[in-house]
């Protein structure tokens, strides 16, 4: 790969960028005039503000491309949910799982009960 600084497999972090930016312009750039929508400009600061979120971390987005489980053609088409640091990751979907847990009828408990957004995110943040 481009990527590749030698034959000890390490990445070389500044080719690694370059491929990072062909595979978002590509994938997300504009038109011939060299300009960028949107979409290519709200990818890259998803991108960029993954890349510093907890890089020393297994699981961050910074240690999944150096250890080639993503490449910088995967980055494009990731969500940042996809792209966070793997504990987020877990965090996000516990808290997900405990707010749809809140939500669910349980045996015995009216079906008609209402829980309003307020409840639930009350619950998340651990309020309830």
């Amino acid at each position: 790969a481009a990527s590749d600084a030698g034959g000890d497999g390490s990445l070389c972090p500044k080719a690694t960028s370059a491929e990072i930016e062909d595979a978002l312009f590509a994938a997300l750039g504009g038109g011939d005039d060299g300009s960028v929508t949107q979409r290519y400009l709200a990818q890259a600061r998803a991108i960029s503000a993954n890349l510093r979120r907890e890089p020393e971390l297994p699981g961050s987005l910074l240690r999944r491309l150096m250890d080639q489980e993503l490449l910088p053609a995967d980055l494009p088409e990731l969500s940042s949910e996809e792209m966070a640091p793997a504990r987020l990751q877990e965090e996000r979907r516990r808290a997900r799982a405990e707010a749809m847990e809140a939500c669910t009828a349980k045996p015995g408990q009216p079906q008609n009960v209402m829980v309003t957004c307020a409840q639930v995110r009350g619950f998340v943040a651990g309020r309830c």
